[in-house]
């Protein structure tokens, strides 16, 4: 969608000198009939007196949001005044129709006092409208009128402001000014004498509107406003613009904005386009919104079908760009199939020649309308191809005349009446219809002449819209959907995705109803668990997307969420139902998603978000059933990034819970990146972790991980359908092109290798054809044992009979490498403890031989924090695995080994989480000076108000345990 542009350009200068005033004493809005006092809820309420008064559209264009008073009394309750004032102020909206040949009242403002101000109208023979108010009290009353020059009962809304001012020559008379749609008109001194003190009322005054002691006002009225002091110029000129600045229609049933090329219907969630012929092109919007218009050249025509619901009134809006001279080119095309017959009925909006003409044909019983047969055309007299944006607009009216219908059309070019033509009158008994059960629009082409041109913000309504609603749209930039979309599976707002309060339910729907070719969407994700609903279902994610997981619902930054407090979880467990067992065949999964995330487009992020439940274990041909349990990677998405994600729980019975495969004739370089994410208890038959291959015609992929931890992963043989192959990873080559993949800092730990076949290693890199390159930098591997004798399974080499591809290790830690690829590396113990909660197998104690062990020139700039969130590099050397050991500042001898405890994030700017499986006693905080600033008992604590700088945290678990580290507030 598209943003509010040319509106406020259009009236930035009115609004900065002045909102409508907001001081009122007496506010009847009339929203949905609403009686109240808005100004002062429960004093001065309306009190209907009749029954015959309904409500209709307000001045904004809006349904039941204004009264037809229809001769009924509406009467309020005296309002309190700020003082004892001399000045009064009264504001309301009418619109007449037909003549009032004797005076109505249309509405009196009176004190208990009796003094009372009189605002009636008669209306002439020739539309002009008279005026007349009357002031009067105990001692005197003043009578003034007013004659229009022109027609006010036009059907159209106009607006009435009078202002009472006191004035000291004479003495006590009152001075009355009358504006008249902004405009001031007359005004006039009373002449019957001075007020008692020269004020109207004292201390308080009532409202009524359409008094049935006098003749009661008949039409409509909107807005009443009452003020206790003068108004401005500038402010009556703001009142007066409501109607201007009224909100754009939002009842729409279809709204097609076309934003970055989208063919989704913006009003709801079906009815979406799909092209049928031809091709388009995004262009400027009408706004100047790059790639929000439509652009076709000739035989295009995009179509949605299965439109519910019957209309007999209508009316539709959108915006034209061209210079092609029409041959009845079609432009909007909606139509219905009555009863399935060969017959439709509906109307087209075509370019003919230089202008627009509108075609309408109704529908009788079993067969076209005998009245009405042929098309009926409502030719334009405005010329739209001179290569400018031009709002077009017409509206289907169904009017009953006697026994007969008689459809109506009405065609406005930007904002302006252009052409009105009628049907001849239908008996009302041939049961007439214009667009009847479901129906199709078509757009650039119906079923004639292709429209050559732009096209913009098709939107359709099922009611006839105002004049001043077409004048709105006519100047309206439908909102772009914002960069931001909220996502909480507990929202209960208007699920639009604009707000936390207003969030999707669903994030399938949220990232369905968001697509993006142009700049980046970020999804925010609370936490809370997203389930997908059937085997084949996915998230998909698509281009320039990106999704963030962590968040409680109240955040505004992303700095503030807390992905570990906040678990955001995207599950494919459909029927809730699993039971962890880790091993195929197990029933309790059969129900669960292929697939759970399908990444389908470039320039996309996962954040933040636990991805568990997959289970590709399906028997068939497509790869998709049987590899990328948590994420597939299509050969569309060129790159991507994954950042602190818990790969938790997936199951692939063919390679890689986390699976990328290139097909042929794709080409170009291939990107993705993992970084401080987890890969834990998931099971394949091969490359349990990760399967990638090759582009297949030219080009590079590249995958590169970065504080990474893989543990508990499992590769077993599948029963019933093959043996396994162990290793983790694969990457593959099979033609002459380039394959990369890199792990720096990354700890591989306690996997299982459990299947039959042993020709592979942990991560595997193996070529038919091309060149393949695995690197290994400052990384862990250990305790990763194979089933048939309990040793450590090797490290990097081959997959099966395929040459090995280019191995390079350096300053990494594993029990064994290949002769001749390592350097500055060690087969020495590191010493790993397995940890509680998800960030395991971090270094044990401060013996580890991992500790410094790194090469700073590895690791990439762009990271700054290890898998926990402490700084990555403490000291001047990097260590070596996803996580940096911390050591203390103190001196103090520690009771406990140091394995006890962690704290993380470090630095920190918010809070600090104590990680330990001991119950704490005390947490204690001070400054480098020893001066203690905090004192807390829990494992979360709240820093943000320290000054940035170094602190010391003295931490004692129960049997007096004392732990004391280092942490840096920024």
């Amino acid at each position: 969608m598209k943003t509010r542009l040319l509106l406020l350009l259009l009236f930035a200068s009115s609004f900065a000198l002045a909102q409508i005033p907001t001081d009122d004493i007496t506010r009847y809005l009339f929203s949905n009939g609403n009686l109240i006092n808005e100004a002062n809820s429960g004093v001065g309420d309306l009190v209907q007196s009749g029954t015959a008064s309904t409500t209709t559209n307000g001045i904004e264009g809006i349904p039941n949001n204004a009264l037809k008073i229809n001769s009924d009394s509406f009467d309020g309750s005296a309002v309190v005044t700020s003082s004892t004032t001399t000045e009064f102020s009264y504001s309301f909206w009418f619109k007449l129709s037909g003549n009032a040949t004797s005076e109505q009242e249309i509405i009196r403002f009176t004190n208990q006092d009796g003094h009372r101000i009189f605002f009636n109208q008669q209306t002439f023979s020739n539309g002009a409208v008279d005026f007349k108010w009357r002031i009067e009290d105990s001692s005197g009353s003043g009578t003034g009128r007013l004659a229009t020059e022109s027609s006010l009962n036009d059907g159209n809304w106009h607006h009435i402001v009078m202002t009472s001012t006191a004035v000291t020559n004479p003495t006590n008379f009152m001075e009355l000014r009358i504006y008249l749609d902004g405009v001031f008109s007359q005004n006039l001194t009373n002449s019957s004498g001075p007020f008692t003190n020269g004020n109207i009322f004292y201390s308080s005054h009532a409202t009524t509107i359409s008094n049935q002691t006098s003749t009661g006002f008949t039409n409509d009225i909107d807005n009443v406003r009452v003020y206790d002091r003068t108004l401005t110029q500038t402010e009556i000129t703001a009142l007066a613009n409501e109607i201007v600045n009224a909100m754009n229609p939002t009842d729409d049933l279809i709204t097609y904005s076309f934003e970055n090329g989208s063919y989704l219907n913006y009003a709801n969630a079906s009815n979406n386009l799909s092209l049928d012929s031809g091709a388009t092109n995004t262009v400027n919007g009408h706004c100047g919104e790059s790639n929000s218009a439509l652009q076709s050249a000739g035989g295009t025509r995009l179509k949605a079908s299965g439109i519910n619901g019957s209309t007999e009134e209508t009316s539709y809006s959108f915006f034209v760009s061209t210079t092609a001279t029409g041959n009845f080119s079609e432009i909007v095309h909606h139509f219905s199939n009555y009863n399935n017959t060969s017959i439709f009925s509906g109307s087209t909006a075509v370019l003919d020649g230089n202008k627009i003409t509108v075609v309408m044909r109704p529908f009788c019983g079993t067969g076209l309308c005998a009245q009405q047969s042929g098309y009926l055309n409502t030719i334009g007299s405005t010329v739209v191809n001179d290569g400018n944006w031009h709002h077009i607009a017409y509206t289907v009216a169904k009017n009953t005349i006697g026994s007969d219908i008689q459809y109506e059309i009405k065609l406005y070019i930007d904002g302006v009446l252009d052409a009105t033509n009628t049907t001849g009158l239908i008996p009302a008994s041939n049961n007439p219809a214009y667009i009847n059960g479901t129906n199709e629009i078509r757009l650039f082409s119906g079923s004639g002449d292709f429209y050559v041109g732009s096209l913009d913000d098709v939107r359709i309504f099922n009611r006839v819209l105002s004049q001043p609603e077409i004048v709105q749209m006519s100047s309206y930039c439908i909102p772009l959907s914002p960069s931001i979309v909220y996502v909480d599976a507990g929202a209960t707002g208007a699920n639009n995705g604009n707000t936390w309060a207003d969030a999707y339910t669903s994030l399938t729907t949220a990232l369905s109803n968001n697509p993006s070719t142009g700049p980046t969407k970020e999804f925010w994700v609370k936490a809370g668990t997203y389930t997908l609903t059937s085997l084949n279902d996915k998230f998909i994610i698509s281009e320039n997307q990106k999704v963030y997981g962590g968040f409680n619902g109240t955040e505004t930054m992303l700095s503030q969420r807390d992905s570990d407090a906040n678990e955001t979880i995207l599950s494919g467990d459909v029927n809730s139902n699993d039971n962890g067992i880790l091993q195929f065949n197990e029933t309790t999964y059969a129900d669960n998603a292929y697939n759970v995330v399908s990444v389908v487009g470039s320039n996309i992020l996962l954040d933040g978000l636990t991805i568990k439940g997959g289970n590709a274990t399906g028997f068939g041909s497509n790869p998709s059933i049987r590899s990328g349990a948590a994420i597939i990677i299509s050969q569309n998405a060129k790159n991507a990034d994954f950042n602190r994600l818990l790969i938790d729980g997936n199951k692939v019975i063919d390679g890689g819970v986390v699976y990328f495969n290139q097909s042929s004739g794709q080409t170009g370089n291939y990107n993705y990146n993992f970084t401080n994410c987890i890969f834990r208890n998931n099971l394949g038959r091969f490359a349990a972790v990760y399967y990638a291959s090759n582009p297949r015609t030219s080009g590079t992929a590249k995958t590169v991980f970065v504080n990474c931890v893989f543990y508990d992963n499992i590769v077993a043989n599948v029963p019933g359908y093959n043996q396994g192959t162990n290793t983790l990873f694969w990457f593959r080559t099979d033609v002459s092109t380039t394959h990369i993949g890199e792990f720096i800092n990354c700890t591989v730990s306690s996997n299982d290798f459990n299947a039959s076949n042993y020709t592979a290693s942990i991560i595997s890199a193996s070529r038919i054809n091309g060149n393949c390159t695995v690197r290994l930098y400052n990384s862990i591997l250990w305790d990763n044992k194979r089933a048939d004798n309990n040793a450590e399974h090797s490290t990097i080499g081959s997959f099966g009979s395929q040459a090995v591809a280019t191995r390079v290790v350096r300053n990494s830690i594993a029990p064994n490498f290949s002769s001749g690829i390592a350097q500055n590396s060690s087969t020495s113990n590191p010493m790993l403890g397995s940890f509680p909660g998800k960030y395991k197998y971090q270094i044990g104690n401060s013996s580890s031989f991992a500790i410094d062990f790194g090469d700073n020139s590895f690791f990439p700039a762009s990271v700054t924090s290890d898998l926990l969130g402490n700084l990555r590099i403490f000291g001047s050397q990097i260590d070596a695995g996803a996580y940096e050991y911390n050591s203390t500042l103190s001196n103090e001898a520690f009771t406990v080994n140091e394995n006890v405890v962690k704290i993380y994030p470090n630095p920190t700017s918010n809070s600090l989480n104590i990680l330990t499986d001991k119950e704490l006693e005390s947490v204690k905080v001070y400054d480098v000076l020893g001066a203690l600033v905090l004192s807390e008992k829990t494992n979360k604590i709240n820093v943000s108000g320290l000054a940035s700088g170094a602190y010391i945290i003295k931490i004692k678990t129960k049997f007096s345990q004392l732990i004391t580290k280092r942490f840096i507030k920024q």
